[in-house]
């Protein structure tokens, strides 16, 4: 059988899921709110919300007639409301010490974060319990001050004269430059908090991923620069190779030279003993021809 908290649970999420804006199809469904712990959260803040504008609509019934009926059963409701609240931030509490003992993947990064929500919220429950006091505390120290303060002089006109110590009550919403007592205050929003630790996770992720792509573009860089460098090498060695083939060519172009010079010389000497063969025959022929005749 579901236990009185467990109903009234059952029917905040109801609540939340008919109330609550509805989401972009096109967001990631992962955005979407569903643990207990925050839909608490935010209807506290709610509450807690609502408990101030009453505090600062009963100041206005307080300045108007503060012995009416109307502004005891609004102090009522506001210290009614301030229990159902401080019940809350109890099943609040609960649930974040649950988490510590056994947190699930998701809740581990937020428990220490959740601890600090609920002093947060205690705190802003203490704090409108002491606004809730506060007017009748000032009322008695009012009144107090009022009873040891010297009566009213008549004047040489017989007119009264107030005491210029005598203690008077201000509105606290007369100027728009003063402060509001009520709707602000010095205490952190605990309803943003665990959404700003979701945005300074997702910035570390994104950091993360920049340190990444950095040290990627930093491997690519080291890479041209080994490609620069072996281009470099390579244009080395190829303008040595140049320079050896320019070298052989101009010994081939020598050796060429000196080749040519060596057929030559070697024609010239076999022109001569061609010469002189020729001239040997042609003698003989002659001396065989001068022989015959002369025989």
């Amino acid at each position: 059988m579901a236990t009185p908290y467990q109903i009234s649970l059952n029917k905040l999420k109801f609540i939340y899921d008919q109330c609550a804006p509805k989401e972009d199809k096109s967001k990631d469904k992962k955005s979407v709110v569903t643990d207990e712990f925050t839909i608490l959260k935010k209807k506290i803040h709610e509450d807690l919300l609502d408990v101030r504008r009453a505090l600062k609509e009963r100041e206005k019934l307080f300045l108007e007639n503060e012995n009416s009926q109307e502004t005891a059963e609004a102090s009522y409701r506001i210290r009614c409301s301030i229990k159902s609240v401080r019940e809350s931030a109890n099943n609040l509490r609960d649930m974040a010490n649950k988490s510590e003992k056994k947190p699930t993947e998701e809740e581990k990064r937020f428990v220490e974060k959740r601890k600090d929500i609920v002093d947060l919220v205690f705190k802003h429950i203490e704090e409108c319990e002491m606004l809730e006091k506060k007017r009748f505390s000032d009322k008695i120290t009012s009144d107090r001050k009022k009873l040891f303060a010297s009566p009213t002089k008549e004047n040489g006109n017989g007119t009264l004269s107030s005491n210029p110590f005598a203690v008077q009550s201000t509105n606290p919403f007369a100027t728009n430059e003063e402060k509001d007592p009520y709707m602000d205050t010095n205490l952190d929003d605990f309803n943003i908090e665990e959404d700003l630790v979701q945005i300074k996770l997702n910035n570390q992720e994104i950091d993360k991923q920049l340190d990444e792509i950095s040290e990627g573009v930093k491997v690519v860089k080291q890479i041209a620069i080994g490609i620069n460098e072996e281009l470099e090498r390579q244009e080395e060695i190829i303008n040595r190779v140049e320079e050896k083939v320019d070298v052989a060519n101009a010994h081939l172009e020598n050796l060429n030279y000196k080749m040519k010079n060596v057929v030559l010389k070697s024609m010239k000497g076999e022109k001569y003993m061609l010469n002189a063969i020729l001239a040997m025959v042609i003698v003989t022929i002659i001396g065989f021809i001068v022989i015959k005749i002369i025989s």
